[in-house]
């Protein structure tokens, strides 16, 4: 209805920029029936090669840009159980839509998504995204759930860094990382800081910490294959007060490994914007999609629909970040 009433109001300005659109104004129903039909595999290439253009037009380029991969599924959605299933109330049985987005979040645009086909994990979809982007001059950052080998030597392969979390999905790894930061001595002799500025915000008073360490701080038998491109370690504390309740919290902790250089002199700075930026992803895409575009609401039973509806969703998001 949004979309017919748009075309409706301003029909004058969109036959000149389109001197073909047609002078009667579309109908909702149209829009629909547009929704349903176009084939969202030959729209889904178009958001990247739209991004692509709207970057180099405004110029929007850094020395190091970072790239966050993360995952998305949209709640609300109606789904019907898969045929055959002896529990149809258990989410598992569900051929649920799930999108994996491949986000700048130096520029804060969506540069391209891929959904997760069945019977395969969201790991495999980042490696479809990361051969869609020339990489190099890219920090690449992901949630512990992707932070894999073969993640790791795909964007090396392709010429990009990556700042990857680290939690009990690799235990060993973990566990010697956490013991190399326990470690006075070594701290006092390798280890690079850098404290951010107090942030003030949501209620909360915070503080960030990032500490680095060469991967020589590590044993090579807890590192695997790890060895063949990683040279950091990061640790990443974070320190809140609530100033409603006038408590602090327990401190927070996060563990990442990174094939960023432990030679630049900076680079506990550099590890801390990589982890902070990815923040965006979840904060600036995710929140936005599911409560201002109200995704967390759409009660939708067509597939095709909601596919072409989530990616129309990106794109005028990015439309808006340009415009702001």
């Amino acid at each position: 209805v949004d979309i017919a009433d748009y075309w409706k109001f301003n029909l004058d300005r969109l036959r000149s920029i389109i001197p073909e659109l047609p002078e009667t104004p579309i109908s909702h129903d149209t829009v629909l029936r547009l929704l349903k039909s176009i084939k969202f595999d030959e729209f889904d290439g178009f958001i990247l090669h739209l991004t692509q253009n709207i970057i180099e037009a405004q110029g929007l380029s850094s020395e190091k840009k970072i790239m966050s991969l993360d995952g998305q599924t949209p709640r609300a959605i109606e789904y019907t159980p898969k045929e055959g299933m002896k529990h149809p109330e258990d989410g598992r049985c569900y051929n649920r839509l799930y999108y994996v987005s491949l986000y700048d979040s130096t520029d804060k645009l969506v540069l391209a998504q891929t959904e997760v086909q069945d019977k395969e994990n969201e790991n495999k979809a980042c490696l479809r995204l990361i051969d869609l982007i020339d990489c190099s001059d890219c920090i690449f950052t992901s949630d512990a759930l992707n932070s894999q080998r073969a993640l790791a030597a795909k964007i090396i392969e392709k010429g990009g860094d990556y700042c990857l979390a680290i939690k009990d999905n690799h235990k060993t790894l973990r566990q010697a990382i956490s013991t190399a930061f326990d470690n006075a001595q070594l701290l006092d002799e390798q280890a690079v800081y850098y404290n951010s500025d107090t942030e003030i915000g949501h209620g909360r008073i915070e503080s960030r910490t990032v500490i680095a360490l060469p991967i020589t701080a590590l044993p090579k038998r807890s590192l695997g294959a790890w060895v063949e491109d990683a040279q950091t370690v990061f640790f990443a504390r974070t320190c809140s007060y609530d100033k409603k309740y006038g408590v602090y919290r327990e401190p927070e902790i996060r563990y990442y490994i990174s094939s960023l250089s432990f030679d630049n002199p900076d680079i506990a700075k550099a590890g801390y914007e990589a982890i902070r930026k990815h923040w965006c992803i979840e904060n600036s895409l995710h929140y936005v999609l599911d409560v201002t575009f109200n995704q967390d609401r759409a009660q939708i039973k067509n597939r095709n629909y909601i596919r072409n509806k989530l990616l129309l969703n990106k794109l005028a998001l990015n439309a808006l970040r340009c415009a702001q």
